[in-house]
């Protein structure tokens, strides 16, 4: 009993790490984007709300993400 238990709470902190990684890094985006533009954060907010909300499928987040690092990429200052 005692060997489940902390595999299943060793599973939950691995799932909650990921989790607030994944949180922060979308955080500081929308504080940069914030800083800049507020029309850019409700975008981004827009989408992330969409994908927490829909259910999860890989090609739709897939070309979430490679939009997202094309339109990064398109800002950089050359």
């Amino acid at each position: 009993m005692t060997n489940t238990r902390t595999a299943s709470f060793v599973a939950t902190l691995g799932v909650a790490g990921a989790s607030a990684v994944a949180a922060t890094g979308l955080m500081l985006m929308l504080v940069a984007l914030g800083a800049m533009s507020v029309t850019w954060m409700l975008v981004l907010a827009a989408v992330i709300t969409a994908q927490k909300v829909l259910p999860p499928r890989a090609a739709v987040d897939v070309s979430v993400a490679l939009g997202i690092v094309a339109v990064g990429i398109s800002l950089l200052p050359l």
